[in-house]
C-alpha cells in the first residue's frame, strides 16, 4: 500500500507542478503580447513622424544632413516607384487609374465583363472537358 500512496502522492505532486508552469507560461505568453503590442505602436509613432518630416522636406523644409539623407533616399525610391508603375501602365496600354473596369475601352478589360460572376468552380469545370 505504500507504494500507491508513494505513487498518487508523487503525481499530485507533478500534476501541481504541471499546472503551477502551464500558469506561469500563460502569464509569460500575455506579457510577451503586451510587449508586442506596445513596440507596434513604438513602429506606428515613428512611422508616422518620419511622414510628417518627409512632407515638411517635400515643402521644402531642411533639416540636418543625415535626416536629408533619408528623405533623399525617400524621394528616389518614390520616383522609382512611380516610373515602375508608368511602366506597367505602358505594359497594358491604358489607363489603370479608372475606378472600374467598365471605364476602360480597352480590349484588354473588355475580355472579362465586370458584371460577371465568375468563381473557381466554373473555371474547374471548362479544364475538366
Amino acid at each position: 500500500m505504500d507504494f500507491f500512496n508513494n505513487v498518487g502522492k508523487k503525481l499530485g505532486s507533478a500534476a501541481k507542478s504541471a499546472t503551477k508552469k502551464s500558469e506561469e507560461l500563460v502569464e509569460i505568453t500575455k506579457i510577451n503580447l503586451s510587449i508586442g503590442n506596445e513596440e507596434d505602436k513604438i513602429k506606428k509613432l515613428f512611422t508616422e513622424m518620419g511622414k510628417e518630416l518627409y512632407s515638411l522636406y517635400a515643402s521644402g523644409e531642411f533639416f540636418d544632413e543625415s535626416i536629408n539623407g533619408k528623405c533623399e533616399e525617400i524621394k528616389a525610391v518614390d520616383d522609382n516607384i512611380e516610373a515602375l508603375k508608368e511602366k506597367v501602365k505602358s505594359l497594358k496600354g491604358h489607363n489603370t487609374n479608372l475606378d472600374s473596369v467598365a471605364e476602360c475601352n480597352s480590349e484588354c478589360c473588355t475580355e472579362i465583363k465586370p458584371e460577371a460572376n465568375y468563381r473557381l468552380d466554373d473555371v474547374n469545370k471548362k479544364d475538366s472537358e
